[in-house]
């Protein structure tokens, strides 16, 4: 458009010579300095960023990922957060880059493919096929995965027919029976990486189901990584939307999925696995919980029966984790009456923790939602327990019994007038 303007108001014949012209004007104006020193804030602007290395990426500033992308937002300095979008790329066999944005919003593509667009403030990490991976010379079919040999925590993705090297989240290591991180201690020759402390057998249903419930801060690591692929497979999966349940789920996981850092004193989550048949761990249940001494702060619980409910999804995680919760905390202060607190994502949960007993306290301040609370004495904490789990003995059921004729708390009060007769009503109907 100058050019052309030139040219009809000046009588110039050529856009070489408006060029020219145009270059002369400019030289002698007093807004060139400023001009340049425009262009040179906004290539600084794109350009200049924190420079984090990240293995088998390369970093691109001023920079965000052309691809479809799914969006989460972390906390933690620039280095945590790009780990955390790393792996959550990784673990995605068509993510080849992703962005972190100035806010903490990580980007991983859900699409193959390495286009990149400029955007001041943000930096892309574009997998870098020419890492070395243990002799990667080789080339390789789009969505190979292979161990590193000598390595647990490391090993091989094919990207567009060659090889890139990566490492699983830390407490992780590569599975090969699956093709994905694991949690260490189900890895033949990498159990030595797994803290045994954090992690123990549960049992709950008559059938004595046992459960393996994961809590503590060396184990934050695996149980994000095991939600981000939950969150990925209801992202690929369309019927977890269209069902009512699948969708609050997919809501309360997101309150899950947050990153809390490395404080330990703050939330953290707690998970319950099963067995799997080629000697994994499949993730049943997860919750966030803030625990303050004998207070329990319920933030959020969601279990893959109702999220995803796929064919390895089993009945009861939900109440394993829930009991497996009261039954570990209590046991650190067991002289010491259990305070329970939650407040409901939805009215669906609302309406279950009422009718377990719980008794409003107050309301949120962020959501406006209640805050539910309820108390419990140190011996009735393994009647909830088991309650939950539905493994009464013959005693504990007479005072259930007791508990459903009218008024019978004034002459003899037990565990089971904890919750309200409604409760046990509804289980012998379903039974």
């Amino acid at each position: 458009q100058v050019e052309s303007s030139l040219k009809n108001s000046v009588g110039l014949s050529s856009p070489a010579s408006a060029y020219v012209m145009l270059m002369r004007l400019l030289l002698a104006s007093s807004a060139l300095p400023s001009l340049l020193a425009l262009r040179e804030v906004v290539t600084h602007a794109e350009e200049d960023c924190e420079k984090v290395s990240v293995d088998g990426y390369r970093q691109n500033c001023g920079r965000k990922c052309a691809g479809r992308s799914l969006s989460k937002r972390l906390q933690g300095s620039w280095a945590e957060k790009a780990e955390l979008c790393a792996g959550a790329c990784s673990a995605n066999e068509n993510c080849n880059c992703f962005t972190l944005s100035p806010e903490g919003d990580c980007r991983f593509g859900l699409t193959d493919g390495k286009g990149l667009r400029k955007e001041p403030g943000s930096t892309a990490y574009v997998r870098d096929n020419s890492a070395d991976a243990s002799k990667p010379s080789d080339a390789c079919d789009r969505g190979q995965v292979a161990a590193v040999e000598g390595s647990c925590r490391s090993y091989r993705h094919c990207v567009a027919s060659a090889w890139t090297q990566t490492e699983c989240p830390l407490g992780m290591s590569f599975f090969a029976k699956r093709k994905a991180c694991a949690w260490s201690g189900a890895v033949e020759g990498c159990e030595e990486l797994a803290r045994n402390d954090d992690v123990r057998n549960v049992g709950c249903g008559s059938k004595k189901r046992t459960f393996i419930l994961a809590r503590g801060q060396a184990v934050q690591g695996w149980l994000r990584h095991e939600v981000l692929n939950w969150q990925l497979e209801a992202t690929r999966r369309a019927d977890v939307r269209t069902r009512s349940e699948g969708l609050a789920a997919t809501n309360i996981l997101r309150t899950v999925a947050i990153e809390m850092g490395s404080i330990e004193s703050g939330p953290q989550r707690w998970g319950i696995f099963s067995h799997a048949e080629d000697g994994g761990l499949d993730l049943q249940a997860v919750a966030l919980v803030n625990q303050l001494n004998n207070t329990l702060d319920i933030m959020a619980i969601v279990n893959r029966r109702t999220l995803l409910k796929d064919e390895i999804a089993i009945g009861g995680a939900g109440r394993a984790l829930l009991g497996g919760i009261l039954e570990t905390v209590q046991s650190e202060a067991p002289d010491m009456p259990l305070i329970v607190q939650g407040t409901p994502g939805d009215d669906v949960v609302e309406e279950m923790y009422r009718k377990h007993g719980m008794q409003e306290v107050g309301r949120s301040k962020e959501t406006g939602k209640p805050l539910l609370e309820m108390k419990l004495d140190p011996q009735c904490v393994g009647f909830f327990k088991k309650s939950l789990c539905g493994e009464l003995n013959l005693r504990e059921k007479s005072a259930v019994a007791w508990r459903l004729l009218p008024h019978s708390e004034k002459l003899w009060n037990t565990c089971a007038h904890m919750m309200p007769a409604d409760v046990y009503w509804d289980t012998l109907q379903k039974r």
